[in-house]
């Protein structure tokens, strides 16, 4: 077997890389924002594993190396790795998102992109938008686009399939909970649906880590896949005692509904 792709996915993330996704998550959920505890720290510790955050570097350790080829796979754009903990860190240098209109949204992104037409029930069709508050370059411009309700948040980050992001992806390795993971049909795209994410008990403070484990906790996951020359990374959360909590199958329709 030609294993020279775990090497290549050994390369070290650039630092600001890594700092201004964690600030665009843990600003999308403030802890303030949210008494329960899965949906403040817990939720924005857990987004930190998923989607674009897979920060820590992969190391190989050559006894290892037989299991570490049979823990990794590929699912569409993601190479993930099932286990059942993780060390989660956050990076200096967090800052703030600004929120903006759909218009100056469209004018910032520069690329054309396309909103759901349907969203699961007692979500509006009208998002809010932000970006992030310091200047990056047009070919590394995310955007981000949130749903709210009683029943939980869904967030879409789009990025652009650029060179920069693609490689970005290639030399991350996505840590995920045992079983959590399949793969779905987005409009004939191959996409990685996640269950769950990583769960824990306090919120790390700038350069410390802390150990999370993998929660099933119904209404929260994430769906990640390339479209059109984008990237699309949802994921949602429940709000507290919600009776109504998010369902993949809705997540997945309103994923198809992008034109």
């Amino acid at each position: 077997m030609n294993d020279q792709f775990l090497h290549d996915l050994r390369k070290e993330p650039r630092q600001e890389f890594s700092s201004v996704l964690f600030s665009e998550i843990n600003a999308r959920f403030p802890a303030s924002q949210n008494n329960h505890h899965f949906a403040g720290n817990r939720w924005a510790i857990g987004i930190v594993n998923l989607v674009l955050l897979a920060t820590l570097t992969f190391v190989l350790v050559p006894p290892a190396k037989a299991l570490a080829i049979e823990l990794l796979r590929k699912v569409g754009i993601l190479t993930v790795e099932e286990q059942d903990s993780s060390l989660v860190s956050h990076g200096a240098g967090a800052s703030e998102r600004i929120s903006i209109s759909e218009p100056e949204a469209r004018e910032l992104f520069q690329i054309p992109f396309n909103l759901p037409t349907w969203v699961p029930e007692e979500f509006s069709l009208e998002p809010q938008f932000s970006r992030h508050n310091q200047p990056v370059d047009v070919a590394e411009q995310v955007l981000h686009i949130q749903w709210k309700s009683d029943r939980g948040y869904i967030d879409m980050t789009i990025i652009p399939y650029s060179e920069k992001w693609k490689t970005r992806y290639e030399n991350h390795i996505e840590k995920v909970g045992p079983g959590s993971v399949e793969e779905a049909d987005i409009n004939g795209y191959p996409a990685a649906l996640i269950s769950g994410g990583w769960y824990s008990e306090s919120f790390p403070a700038d350069g410390d880590e802390v150990t999370s484990t993998w929660s099933f906790e119904p209404g929260r996951g994430s769906l990640i896949w390339a479209q059109d020359e984008l990237i699309y990374v949802m994921y949602w959360s429940p709000t507290p005692d919600t009776q109504l909590p998010l369902q993949n199958d809705e997540m997945v329709r309103m994923a198809e509904s992008i034109p």
